[in-house]
């Protein structure tokens, strides 16, 4: 593609936002960040994106690149510790792959995701490493099974895990989307 039609693509972005995304103050603040957005049904992630090209074909970052935001370390740990194994899908998985078991939810949407060729990014609000290696959160889970999980599944599932603050989540979010949208709209022909 040209150079002149893929920043005329990046001019049309639209950021999609999963529907189960609840409607807050600071989601608000988001899709105004984000300017051209529209909710849909996404099978993994917060966030994905879509543009156009000059012909009006639809060009998507859908099961190629997916952003899930967290609201800060609570959430993600919460995450960390909560159990998927009742999950049929999940049940089935494990059995399956008895050297390869999901232990929560959140690992089982990653596994989805990676199964389907789609990267990955972790965003995560209001959070450094330094409040994780200090354990300076909420729960009892021993800081150094915080790090690992995170360097586990950093490697198991090419997770890409970014932390910022929350007034510069839409920002990051939708740069993200942009960059990796023009890295899909160069190899586009």
């Amino acid at each position: 593609m040209h150079p002149t039609e893929i920043e005329s693509c990046l001019e049309r972005l639209v950021v999609l936002t999963d529907s189960r995304e609840h409607d807050t103050e600071n989601f608000r603040r988001r899709m105004d960040e984000f300017g051209a957005w529209e909710r849909c049904k996404l099978d993994y992630g917060d966030y994905s994106a879509k543009t156009y090209r000059n012909d009006g074909a639809e060009i998507t970052l859908v099961g190629k690149v997916h952003i899930e935001r967290k609201m800060g370390l609570s959430e993600i740990i919460t995450n960390f510790c909560e159990s998927g194994k009742d999950s049929p899908a999940v049940q089935e998985w494990n059995k399956q792959n008895p050297h390869d078991k999901i232990r929560n939810r959140f690992e089982w949407e990653l596994k989805r995701a990676q199964l389907a060729g789609a990267k990955i990014y972790l965003v995560i609000e209001n959070a450094t490493w330094e409040l994780i290696y200090g354990h300076k959160y909420r729960s009892k889970m021993n800081e150094k099974a915080v790090i690992a999980t995170f360097m586990a599944y950093m490697a198991r599932y090419d997770l890409t895990v970014l932390f910022v603050n929350d007034r510069l989540a839409g920002h990051l979010i939708r740069d993200i989307l942009k960059y990796s949208m023009r890295e899909e709209l160069k190899n586009y022909e």
